[in-house]
Order: structure tokens, then C-alpha cells, then sequence
């Protein structure tokens, strides 16, 4: 019966390919089944494997520690370093787009691989929780799933690390960062998120996962709200890094 149900699997999945080609998300060729991206579209990726610093230069790499003078102070928060997989460059805005708007969440797993390398080597230590950046309710029933929480859970299948929705909010609505000046981008998103119950988090290190750091605006606004709470140390996680 196994045989069977085997046989029956492998014809439908070539029916599939048939009827539903496999294209390439970047250039639109056909590519490997299971594969996003064709070849020629895959080795233009530029992948990031060390911990990056946004305070100063988003292409920086730490490769000392924080006590070596390597770190770096935005606002209040002593240390923020930026886990990426990904340059925004590429094929890569086409995958982000994709994602984040046209559905394609089975992109979650592809989008997290290539963060790993830099998530294991987040000084001194992996966080204990990934807190994934939330959308506010109407965004979330306008989309009907939140990228960042998809990608937080893959993050936690590779690692181990627990990822932990729904402790940090959107305390009121933004407008898209997409579009909006640098300038705009801190203003928009300041005191937009809030933990409902600071005892979850007080004394964890928290990782916070989005798709994409521009200016980092999202990503210190949660920090902030995080750090107020309680959180012993933030840090981010994001798919790609513009």
C-alpha cells in the first residue's frame, strides 16, 4: 500500500509541474522544482554571515566583542546588532515582495536559512526568544498572516530558539514605511508597540524578527518598547538588510 501511495504521490507531484511550472520569482524563467530562483538569479544573492552594525554603517561587520570598543550606542540602547541573511540587492526585492504581499509564504523557510549564521554568532549568545515584529489587526486581516511571524517560526525550527508571538503589540496604526522619507520613518513607528505583560520578557534576551531593515526605525521602536518592559537585551533579526 505504501508503495503505492508513494506512486500515486510522485505522479501527481509531476502533474503539478506540468500544469503549474516552477518559475524563477526574480526572472520569471523556469527553474527547479522546490527552487525560488533559477540559478543565474541564485548566485546573484550577496549573503551576510557575521553580525552587522546599524548604528553606524549597515555594512559594517562586528567581529569583536563590546567590550573591544566594537559596539556601538543608538539613542538609549547600548547594544543593537542586526542578525541578516541577505543584501536587499539582486533578486532579492522580488522574494521580499513576494512574501510580504503576494502570498508566497512557503518563501519563509528560504528567507530564514541564510540568517542563521549570523543569529548563532549574536554576541555573547543567542537571545532566548524571538519576538517577531506584529502587524496591527487591520493589516493582519488585509494581509491574512503576518511574514514576520513566519519567518521567527522557521527561525525556530533551525535553531532551537522559541519564537514568541504576541508579546509585543502595535499599540495604534502606522502608515507603510514603504515610500516614506528616512526622515518619516522614526516619526511613524515611534511609540507604535507595546508588551501587554512585562513579566514575559523581564531579564530575557530578545531577538526581534522582520523581513527588512532600511533605516532600522521598526526595529528600534520595538527595541525600545522591549528594553522598557524589562528586556534584558535586544537584538534583531532580519531577512534582508537594505
Amino acid at each position: 500500500m505504501s508503495l503505492l501511495m508513494d506512486g500515486l504521490r510522485a505522479g501527481l507531484r509531476d502533474v503539478c509541474d506540468f500544469l503549474f511550472p516552477h518559475v524563477c520569482y526574480s526572472c520569471r524563467r523556469k527553474t527547479r522544482p522546490g527552487a525560488p530562483l533559477c540559478d543565474s538569479c541564485e548566485k546573484r544573492l550577496i549573503r551576510i554571515d557575521a553580525p552587522l552594525c546599524y548604528a553606524c554603517d549597515p555594512k559594517r561587520v562586528l567581529s569583536a566583542k563590546i567590550e573591544d570598543g566594537e559596539g556601538c550606542r543608538i539613542a538609549d540602547h547600548a547594544d543593537f546588532r542586526v542578525a541578516s541573511g541577505l543584501m536587499m540587492r539582486g533578486p532579492v526585492p522580488d522574494l521580499i515582495h513576494a512574501f510580504k504581499y503576494a502570498g508566497a509564504r512557503s518563501l519563509a523557510g528560504f528567507l530564514a536559512r541564510p540568517c542563521v549564521p549570523g543569529f548563532l554568532l549574536l554576541d555573547p549568545a543567542p537571545p532566548d526568544l524571538l519576538v517577531p515584529v506584529p502587524l496591527h489587526p487591520s493589516r493582519l486581516r488585509q494581509r491574512g498572516y503576518n511574514q514576520s511571524l513566519l519567518l521567527a517560526e522557521e527561525i525556530m525550527r533551525l535553531t532551537g530558539v522559541t519564537a514568541a508571538p504576541g508579546l509585543l503589540k502595535r499599540s495604534r496604526a502606522t502608515r507603510s514605511q514603504t515610500g516614506l522619507p528616512h526622515h518619516l520613518r522614526r516619526e511613524n513607528v515611534e511609540g507604535a508597540f507595546a508588551v501587554p505583560f512585562p513579566p514575559t520578557i523581564e531579564g530575557k534576551a530578545v531577538a526581534v524578527v522582520d523581513d527588512v531593515a532600511t533605516t532600522g526605525a521598526t526595529l528600534r521602536a520595538c527595541a525600545g518598547a522591549l528594553l522598557a518592559a524589562g528586556a534584558s537585551r535586544v537584538v534583531a533579526v532580519v531577512a534582508a538588510i537594505s
